[in-house]
């Protein structure tokens, strides 16, 4: 029987609709899967992430107890025990084998620990590992639970150790007057900065960035890097050279400077280098960097970006030129509330006085930050 064309068109209205509830469910199925992984991949992430971070702290705590006289083993584990809970992992959950404190040498070349006794060890190594850790959907799926497994080296005397050295100066309009002198500060800077070229070893590489600089897009006045990480600092120094107070502009954005810098230095450091962060001033800062914009100072958008590079592992050395230069800022900047053992604490050097005064004292700061003081090191 044939079927009239209105019957017709309702019964394959019908078996297309069926058709479509059926594609949107197995679509469903797929799309929740995808949230599924994206969320659960995101927990993995961010607990390695973590952990790594407690590695980290906590490695660089035990080697820095190592490298003291007279320190005992237990005292080298009860320092990375310490500072791996104030990164906010608790020892307990790791479990009876998730936390292990090794002590041995490291190999630069090879890049290889090898694990020895105690009173020989000239590094340290810590592991962290988590097991079961419950996935949000993935126990959908059949997976329960995933684990989590970092490590982290530091030496405890890194007196052979490579150097990456990023410079950040000051090119602000005050660079071509003192205030009380016609001289350039400039001049003396460029000076010290070159010092500095020629007193880091072989090994070691320089960069420099400067502030103000305004970027095209965002209009934002912030720094700029004006040559990479190098071992030929011969480029380097011609770059100082070229440099002239108002460079690009004339603001005192240090916020903005020790950003850049401080990016750049840890996006491109070696692993097994000591990263360090120069910054130089002879002014007062005036400017914010974002985030750290709304609500904020520029002295405290200064203050939490020299935080954040910190936390990077980056010392920070800062040096304040003449009688207008902010040297209470600048030695905050440096670390100046961390406490003397504190392996991330940088120097400062405030140069006060005319510029006849202090370009001997500035020529001797670059060179004392140039011979450097190679202490314990991260190097995986």
């Amino acid at each position: 029987m044939v079927l009239p064309q209105a019957n017709r068109s309702r019964a394959g209205h019908k078996r297309r609709r069926g058709a479509m509830v059926v594609l949107f469910a197995v679509l469903l199925v797929v799309i929740m899967g995808m949230i599924a992984l994206a969320v659960d991949s995101g927990m993995v992430m961010v607990a390695r992430s973590e952990m790594q971070r407690s590695a980290d702290a906590a490695v660089l705590a035990s080697a820095d107890v190592l490298a003291q006289d007279n320190a005992t083993q237990d005292e080298v584990t009860a320092e990375a025990v310490e500072f791996m809970t104030a990164n906010g992992l608790d020892p307990d959950s790791l479990g009876e084998d998730g936390l292990q404190v090794e002590f041995g040498s490291w190999d630069a070349d090879s890049r290889t620990f090898t694990t020895g006794l105690f009173d020989e060890a000239t590094a340290t190594r810590v592991s962290l590992a988590s097991t079961g850790n419950g996935l949000f959907f993935g126990r959908i799926f059949g997976a329960q639970s995933f684990d989590v497994a970092v490590e982290a080296i530091a030496v405890t005397s890194a007196s052979n150790a490579k150097r990456d050295i990023m410079m950040v100066v000051d090119c602000s309009g005050s660079m071509d007057n003192d205030s009380k002198n016609p001289e350039q500060p400039m001049t003396a800077v460029k000076d010290g900065a070159q010092m500095l070229c020629d007193t880091i070893n072989s090994d070691d590489r320089a960069g420099l960035s400067v502030y103000n600089w305004k970027d095209p897009d965002s209009g934002q006045e912030t720094g700029h890097v004006e040559v990479g990480l190098t071992g030929t600092v011969q480029y380097v120094k011609t770059r100082i050279n070229d440099l002239q107070s108002k460079f690009y502009t004339g603001g005192t954005n240090i916020a903005g400077g020790i950003h850049i810098g401080g990016l750049e230095l840890n996006a491109t450091a070696r692993p097994d280098a000591q990263k360090e962060l120069v910054v130089l001033t002879d002014g007062r800062a005036n400017d914010k960097e974002p985030p750290y914009d709304s609500g904020y100072s520029a002295d405290s958008s200064t203050l939490a970006w020299a935080n954040d590079i910190r936390a990077l592992g980056i010392i920070i050395h800062t040096i304040s030129v003449g009688d207008g230069a902010d040297h209470t800022l600048m030695a905050e900047v440096a670390g100046g509330s961390l406490s003397d053992d504190d392996p991330l604490k940088g120097k400062h050097f405030a140069i006060e006085g005319n510029i006849a005064d202090y370009s001997a004292a500035l020529l001797d700061a670059f060179e004392e930050i140039g011979q450097g003081t190679r202490g314990i090191a991260l190097v995986q």
